[in-house]
């Protein structure tokens, strides 16, 4: 047995999808019962054909000769991200679905991991322009970044949160920066592996705020939310940093930049009603 073993694995011997025409080795394609296999097409020639599936011994077979079901390797994941682009000029339905069973597939082989030993060739995938960009809201007041965007981009270049409702991201950033157009919470280790900022940064939010400064006037909904929204991220902002924080408190003192209700007035015009 172990001498078969030995001479299968070194042989292409399994007919995969579509037809059966091509062979392949078992380590070379994916179960398509498990939970990986939705980033692949049956064109794709990545699974083992229906006809060999449809044996339950030769399934077995093929799991014991690495058959991919509990994992897949870093580099089906890159292959398959490289991909999303073409896939989304057919269908961008399909390829946003794609996306998610990627991000599925990465948390899952990141929880695999030694921790800190991610491989380096998994890093390539911060490079590589998969991850679509939100789309403007039906009802947003300013100019939306995205719509300047690419449809698809590199994490590095997106902002998200840690939740999968991304509005309040798109009240203090969006018309400043590209924002992850996401269906579910992206996993924290998934968003550093592709360099997503989970944060906004203070730059993007100071200009987003300057583009709705310079809009009010043509509003015709007052910024009421988007102005809480802003004043929240700063509040926080300020709690959590030292030095950076001076910068900004400068920028912040030169411009009208508090909402009264009516209009925005430079903060030396304005007083904090204190509770006695």
């Amino acid at each position: 047995e172990r001498t078969l073993k030995i001479v299968l694995d070194g042989h292409s011997c399994v007919p995969c999808s579509p037809n059966g025409a091509t062979l392949k080795k078992c380590c070379e394609l994916v179960d398509p019962q498990s939970e990986f296999a939705a980033m692949f097409e049956d064109t794709d020639g990545m699974f083992p054909s229906a006809l060999v599936c449809q044996s339950g011994l030769a399934k077995q077979a093929m799991l014991r000769l690495g058959l991919h079901h509990d994992s897949v390797p870093w580099e089906f994941i890159i292959q398959r991200a490289q991909v999303i682009g073409s896939l989304y000029n057919l269908d961008c339905e399909k390829a946003l679905k794609r996306v998610q069973s990627i991000l599925q597939s990465i948390q899952k082989n990141l929880a695999l991991c030694p921790e800190g030993e991610v491989p380096k060739q998994a890093k390539a995938l911060a490079s590589i322009p998969f991850l679509p960009v939100k789309q403007k809201p039906q009802i947003y007041p300013l100019s939306w970044f995205g719509e300047k965007c690419p449809h698809l981009l590199c994490g590095r270049d997106l902002v998200t949160c840690a939740e999968s409702d991304t509005s309040d991201v798109d009240l203090v950033v969006g018309s400043t920066a590209a924002i992850l157009q996401q269906n579910r919470a992206v996993p924290m280790d998934v968003c550093s592996l592709l360099q997503i900022k989970t944060t906004p940064t203070c730059a993007d939010v100071v200009a987003h705020l300057k583009n709705l400064i310079d809009a009010v006037q043509q509003l015709k909904v007052i910024p009421l939310k988007m102005c809480d929204a802003v004043y929240g991220y700063f509040d926080s902002f300020l709690d959590t940093s030292v030095q950076p924080a001076i910068s900004v408190i400068e920028e912040l003192k030169s411009l009208c930049c508090i909402w009264t209700g009516k209009t925005f007035v430079h903060p030396n015009m304005v007083a904090k009603k204190w509770a006695l």
